[in-house]
């Protein structure tokens, strides 16, 4: 059977890979960077909990955020735009900068809803 893609020249198969293969280098890019970050946050927010103060849970949560978000952003859009699409350092870096604004500012804005839990309630350290 013919179809408009056979007919041009390219098979089904190198089209769905085409549009697919760059949807892959996304997924690692983002479990890798996933791993990494939430690994750094954790020991981050463990080390501000034993050496800095138990008290005052927001600024655990910025503390380990300061740390884990940059080292988000920077390992996923290099691996996803800088190695697997090969843009240009500066591009790459300003999808960083946007990245780290963007979710600097939902960590602000969301940090009263760390009160909203039980256990958030039960120790307020504000």
């Amino acid at each position: 059977s013919w179809s408009i893609w056979e007919g041009a020249g390219v098979s089904m198969n190198d089209a769905f890979a085409r549009v697919l293969a760059p949807a892959w280098t996304i997924v690692i890019a983002s479990i890798v960077a996933e791993v990494f970050s939430e690994l750094v946050d954790t020991e981050v927010y463990h080390l501000w909990t034993v050496k800095v103060t138990r008290r005052f849970q927001w600024s655990r949560v910025l503390a380990s955020n300061a740390v884990s978000v940059p080292l988000d952003s920077v390992i996923f859009c290099w691996l996803a735009f800088g190695l697997g699409f090969g843009m240009p350092a500066a591009e790459v870096w300003q999808i960083v900068w946007f990245n780290v604004a963007i979710k600097g500012a939902v960590t602000i804005l969301s940090l009263p809803a760390i009160y909203l839990t039980g256990k958030g309630r039960e120790s307020l350290d504000v």
